[in-house]
């Protein structure tokens, strides 16, 4: 099913009239491990933040378990604020990959055992990898491999969890990958239509054909797998790529037609990202062209200053 402009107004329309107990998709965010100039969050660092999210959210993820001792400093931080999470592991190819792997394994093991209330009452997912299958970091069978080797190793801390990926959303319309959808219980689904060059005003649309396309090649394969978008948003500064123009005007048009018009098709979102991160570097696009943007993903700066409205 294709979703047309005027499809995304009417769903906008409707948004203004259902009521507080609708069901209406939960709202995330992608939470980095770095502050401003670079020095690893700290729990207190967390706290902040997560003081900040509460009045949008109780729900964030992450990317990595040992990346600047994230499970070490997330966990309590999630257990004093009452946040909960979906936590990542990192994952990729090679013997250098393989033995991080085995790290992250370690400090799943290590942390989740030292803070086992927050782990078991405060994460409610575990993804592994971040897309490794768009970048061809591994094969579906070394993503299903990784994946069972988490849910081993997290079962044996007392997690009985969901466990799943996270990936762009044109993998899982490939059957190829057929076997990673097998293998999970979550799937978190990337999409973006800066990165896909695509104006604001055909965004929102755009948007909903790619998670419309995931969500049904997914539930052809496996009915019963817990689905959010896992990344979306749109960048308030840098390269203009093709047609698609970062601006703040333009974040909140794609937050109204994009995230809001998403949740109430009753589909549970992860917005990329909170908070600015002004330590990263330019990324490239698919046509090989250099963008400044990974910095301003945030809706909110990286001193906490919101950048235009959450309201849906």
């Amino acid at each position: 099913m294709l979703f047309s402009a005027s499809l995304i107004a009417g769903i906008l329309s409707l948004a203004a009239k259902v009521t507080a107990d609708a069901n209406v998709g939960t709202l995330g965010f992608a939470v980095g491990a770095t502050n401003p100039d670079g020095t690893c969050k700290s729990t207190d660092d967390y706290v902040n933040d997560f003081t900040v999210l509460k009045d949008y959210t109780d729900l964030i993820r992450t990317y990595s378990m040992s990346d600047c001792y994230t499970l070490a400093n997330i966990l309590p931080a999630l257990d004093t604020t009452g946040m909960t999470a979906i936590l990542g592991i990192w994952a990729g190819p090679g013997s250098t990959y393989e033995t991080s792997f085995q790290y992250e394994l370690g400090n799943l093991t290590t942390y989740a055992t030292q803070y086992s209330s927050a782990f078991t009452s405060n994460v409610v997912g575990i993804t592994v990898g971040s897309e490794v299958l768009y970048r061809g970091d591994l094969t579906p069978d070394e993503l299903v491999s990784r994946i069972k080797e988490v849910k081993t190793t997290a079962s044996g801390v007392g997690y009985s969890g969901m466990v799943g990926t996270a990936d762009s959303w044109n993998m899982w319309t490939n059957s190829s990958n057929n076997a990673v959808i097998e293998a999970v219980d979550l799937i978190l689904t990337n999409a973006f239509p800066y990165w896909q060059s695509i104006a604001i005003d055909s965004a929102g649309s755009s948007f909903f054909n790619s998670i419309s396309s995931a969500l049904s090649s997914i539930q052809s394969v496996k009915a019963d797998v817990k689905f959010f978008v896992g990344e979306t948003g749109w960048p308030t500064e840098g390269t203009t790529l093709g047609s698609a123009v970062p601006s703040v005007d333009n974040a909140q048009q794609f937050w109204k037609e994009g995230v809001c018009a998403m949740r109430e098709w009753g589909v549970d979102v992860f917005v990329f990202e909170a908070f600015d991160e002004p330590d990263k570097a330019s990324a490239t696009s698919d046509g090989g062209v250099s963008s400044d943007v990974e910095s301003h993903w945030g809706v909110f700066t990286s001193d906490f200053s919101k950048k235009f409205s959450l309201d849906c």
